[in-house]
């Protein structure tokens, strides 16, 4: 899947090589376009991957930029959704399916500064942390 116009990560991730803050867009950023040094960006955001370009058959509706949150697989078991918006009705049942399949989701809503845990049967937020903090990903952790 291509990103389009969508440039959710460069407003909601934090991204340590920029002086950008989550909430904020990248300065290097044009919002709704693209990203002005995109050959060039850096290393973090060569290495992200959004789940939206990931996921087979995800429509358009659940685009970050459209549905409002930015999901981000950080193991078989563990994604990370970043929003500043209230959870949608769409989104809640998204994350009702990852959790059907065995994935919990660690929403992280950075304008409330709000951490939500969503449990897959058998998980626990230490099991959720554990696999954060084990990642090999070489960029930023969630705040």
């Amino acid at each position: 899947m291509n990103c389009g116009s969508c440039t959710a990560c460069c407003k909601l991730l934090n991204i340590p090589e920029t002086d950008s803050k989550p909430g904020e867009y990248c300065k290097h950023c044009y919002p709704g376009f693209a990203c002005r040094i995109y050959n060039e960006r850096p290393e973090s955001c060569k290495i992200f991957e959004c789940a939206w370009k990931q996921m087979e058959n995800a429509g358009e509706e659940l685009r970050p930029d459209k549905c409002g949150v930015l999901f981000e697989k950080w193991s078989d078991t563990v994604m990370v959704g970043t929003t500043e918006d209230k959870l949608s009705d769409l989104i809640l049942h998204q994350i009702d399916f990852f959790k059907g399949e065995g994935i919990s989701v660690l929403m992280i809503d950075h304008s409330r500064k709000i951490r939500t845990f969503f449990l897959a049967p058998g998980h626990t937020k230490d099991y959720v942390r554990e696999q954060i903090n084990g990642s090999t990903k070489l960029h930023r952790r969630p705040e």
